[in-house]
């Protein structure tokens, strides 16, 4: 059974986000609630974690992803999936047999109101917390390196080349800094 979460969030005269989320479990809904518990986020939910880190995508998009226009906001929707539905979206949209972490779906919709639609993230829940566990991070940070990771998809970002690779792997470490999550691609569990 599932439930719907639609969180607007205006930081600080940043650009007003919407994140919709899509819960499918309890395990979900408790993550988004839960304070982070790492850097100066302490006492934040998630929401405002993953506002901040879609508002610094979105900024340093604007220089290096093609992208037009400063929208009045931004919008994300997040759905969080079992390894049934996270299988079967890998093989109908990317001919892959397994479940994968996250699934970026771009859309670039702005409607009448000005806000731009970046797209949808589809995060694999059992997925994230084999990995997390397997690199020895928190499921809060993991969970967060890769909605980010996603968001960057949605904003043009691709690391199918060295170079791309390094942009983007830069990106993630500078603005997962900014709200106190360590280099995600310095693993300290068992790799």
């Amino acid at each position: 059974m599932g439930s719907d979460l639609a969180m607007t969030v205006d930081m600080n005269s940043q650009i007003p986000v919407t994140l919709d989320f899509q819960q499918t479990h309890l395990l979900e809904a408790q993550l988004l609630k839960e304070p982070v518990t790492v850097g100066p986020q302490g006492g934040a939910q998630m929401t405002s974690a993953l506002t901040q880190l879609l508002q610094g995508a979105w900024r340093a998009g604007i220089s290096t992803a093609d992208l037009t226009g400063e929208p009045k906001a931004l919008n994300c929707c997040i759905r969080f999936v079992d390894e049934v539905e996270g299988q079967s979206l890998n093989h109908q949209f990317r001919g892959r047999e397994a479940a994968t972490n996250v699934l970026s779906f771009e859309t670039a919709f702005v409607d009448e109101a000005e806000c731009r639609h970046l797209g949808d993230l589809v995060l694999c829940v059992p997925v994230l917390v084999a990995e997390a566990a397997m690199q020895g991070k928190t499921l809060q940070a993991h969970c967060l390196h890769l909605a980010l990771h996603g968001i960057l998809h949605l904003i043009g970002y691709d690391h199918q080349t060295a170079d791309g690779r390094r942009v983007m792997e830069a990106l993630e470490i500078k603005l997962l800094n900014e709200v106190g999550i360590a280099n995600p691609y310095e693993v300290t569990g068992n790799e």
